[in-house]
């Protein structure tokens, strides 16, 4: 399954995900990417922290490298992040 095609059933679910009308706290939402693989996370989340490995992401023109225990506050004006796992080894992140 190619990038694109997992980047567009991602943004179906994070639709369904933050869907319904009451807005209830939000349980994170865990996902993982093999070393060398990238995800855009939709604009509807607000929020990433990384459980494990290293990540490189990129939202707003500008580049990051969070570690284990890092989090990082997606701004909702800029449509969204490109998070990938770096480090060479897989990494294992939620957000919210």
């Amino acid at each position: 399954m190619s990038t694109a095609t997992i980047s567009i059933a991602f943004d179906d679910f994070a639709r369904s995900f933050h869907g319904g009308i009451a807005r209830e706290p939000m349980t994170a939402l865990r996902l993982a990417l093999l070393y060398g693989e990238q995800l855009r996370i939709p604009r509807s989340f607000e929020r990433l922290r990384i459980v494990s490995g290293k990540a490189w992401v990129t939202f707003g023109g500008r580049d990051f490298t969070l570690l284990r225990g890092e989090s990082l506050a997606i701004s909702k004006a800029h449509g969204g992040a490109i998070i990938s796992a770096v480090g060479g080894e897989s990494l294992l992140f939620e957000v919210t």
